[in-house]
């Protein structure tokens, strides 16, 4: 038996019948925040390969700044961490980390 190939009307009827059972907001990802609980284990499943790892990144950042001339004040600091996120757990660094002693005074 030969099929029969399906005419052009046949072929746009099928498609706009198939786009029609198609939910109109069907998205194969979605990007959401994290909540606060999820946050808690991203940030102790980073931590707890290394406690001072975003004390690390901090003098990183201080190192950087210093380099560039930047003031190294607590608030030049933090304010340059409130735009970095760690690279495993994904927390923003000015939030997870203790600044108090992190920045020498310039």
């Amino acid at each position: 038996m030969t099929m029969q190939r399906p005419s052009r009307r046949q072929l746009l009827a099928g498609l706009a019948g198939g786009a029609i059972a198609l939910p109109s907001g069907a998205r194969a990802f979605s990007v959401e925040p994290l909540d606060a609980g999820s946050a808690e284990i991203y940030r102790n499943a980073c931590t707890a390969r290394n406690p001072l790892f975003h004390d690390d990144l901090v003098k990183e950042v201080v190192t950087l700044l210093d380099s560039e001339g930047v003031a190294t004040t607590p608030d030049a600091v933090r304010q340059a961490l409130s735009r970095l996120s760690c690279p495993y757990c994904g927390c923003n660094l000015a939030e997870a980390t203790d600044l108090s002693d992190s920045a020498p005074k310039s």
